[in-house]
């Protein structure tokens, strides 16, 4: 996460970027219910 803090501000991000990601951590081989814990995260605040 903090890789893409310091990238984006949060009102710059759009669905593209968050699939880009999901699909980022699906491809280093994280676990469905580690990405959905990591997502869960920033749509938490």
């Amino acid at each position: 996460m903090k890789r893409y803090r310091s990238r984006f501000r949060i009102h710059d991000v759009d669905v593209r970027e968050i699939a880009g990601w999901l699909h980022l951590m699906e491809s280093k081989g994280l676990s469905p219910k580690t990405i959905a814990n990591v997502h869960g995260l920033p749509s938490s605040r």
